[in-house]
């Protein structure tokens, strides 16, 4: 069970005793029989039921267990967010020069979300430290206390390792409506996907990818299983995905999720992940379901090399599927055939001809679903 393990645990002792409950209100002993020896206490017995479980009440047991039997993640919580730089040459230097705490947690869940708000312009220039901002230490932790009470607000400000100040605002507008929305991650929302939905989604996790390469919140194995998406009703936000990333103090005894194998045929693992996104998001379906008999060993297998020669396999059938400018930009993702010596998005040429062979086209592919308002 991996890392639900722990809620698994939690959400057995949950219903336990809420079971436990029923049992004292219908006067069930440990072996779960009832007082009854003759018919006159059966009736007595059937009394007490009655007057002892309201339909009310009954209902609010019956409800909790139906929440939880289906938990196998802890719930979600959503704090929202906005980074903006900022300009610390007025302010003191000595804040620069203090140490950064280590986390005690032994486990933290982040998501992060970027994205520019409709009829804002972006933000050119570095904004002034406002008085008595204090640095930001535990990102989490300060996201989870801290409340502003007006929309904007600067609540403090993280520093990077080239010590430039990042402030932290609460959101003009929010994008996340807690009271009616409700979260799914890609994997559990990929088979019903419309044509719409994957083309946006595929767009915003390439750009999600150029943005967070460099960071801790984007390992180079990345997919849908880290992909949460926020449902309105039945409507899906697709534009607005949101990548978690887990971090320990300690190496977890499961690791990292792994959808593909290593492979030198391989030359940037995390374009070739974005490829196998893409690849899922036009076929619906996992990519381990699209690997044939013929990519594997004899005795049914994988080899290294079996998920690099499905997904080039699969190429025709995106090109069918799709169309040529979708395959172009899942090709270039699988081979990483970019027409440069270099294949680190370190380097700022490489990352240019990914912006412009994967994701500027699809940015056009999305652009033909555009969003009703």
């Amino acid at each position: 069970m991996r890392r639900s393990h722990k809620v698994f645990l939690e959400t057995i002792t949950s219903m336990n005793h809420t079971l436990e409950e029923f049992c004292l209100r219908l006067k069930l002993g440990p072996d779960g029989k009832g007082p009854f020896t003759d018919p006159k206490s059966f009736k007595e017995a059937y009394k007490r039921f009655r007057f002892g479980l309201k339909r009310s009440a009954y209902m609010d047991l019956v409800n909790d267990i139906n929440a939880v039997t289906g938990a196998l993640m802890p719930p979600w919580m959503i704090e929202e967010t906005e980074v903006r730089a900022l300009d610390s040459s007025a302010a003191d230097a000595n804040a620069l020069s203090a140490k950064t705490q280590h986390l005690t947690a032994v486990k933290r869940t982040v998501q992060f979300q970027i994205t520019a708000l409709p009829g804002e312009a972006a933000v050119s220039q570095s904004q002034p430290i406002p008085a008595n901002l204090q640095q930001i230490r535990d990102l989490c932790l300060s996201m989870h206390q801290l409340r502003a009470l007006q929309c904007g607000i600067c609540i403090g400000y993280l520093v990077d390792a080239s010590l430039n100040r990042h402030g932290l605002f609460w959101p003009k507008q929010p994008v996340v409506d807690k009271a009616t929305m409700t979260t799914i991650s890609l994997a559990g929302a990929l088979r019903g996907l419309t044509v719409a939905d994957s083309r946006r989604l595929a767009l915003a996790l390439a750009s999600r990818m150029l943005r967070l390469h460099d960071t801790p919140w984007l390992a180079k194995q990345w997919g849908r299983n880290e992909i949460t998406l926020f449902k309105k009703g039945d409507t899906l936000l697709a534009q607005h995905p949101f990548i978690s990333a887990e971090f320990a103090t300690q190496q977890s005894s499961s690791g990292p999720l792994q959808y593909f194998a290593s492979s030198p045929s391989i030359r940037n693992e995390t374009v070739f992940a974005l490829g196998l996104l893409l690849i899922e998001l036009c076929m619906r379906r996992p990519f381990d379901e699209l690997v044939l008999p013929s990519d594997l060993n004899p005795d049914g297998t994988k080899h290294p090399a079996s998920d690099y020669f499905a997904a080039n396999r699969i190429l025709d059938q995106i090109y069918a599927e799709a169309g040529l400018a979708y395959g172009d930009a899942v090709r270039r993702c699988v081979l990483c055939e970019f027409d440069y010596r270099k294949t680190d998005l370190e380097d700022g040429a490489f990352c240019k001809r990914v912006y412009d062979g994967v994701l500027s086209v699809l940015e056009q592919e999305a652009g033909h679903f555009p969003i009703l308002t």
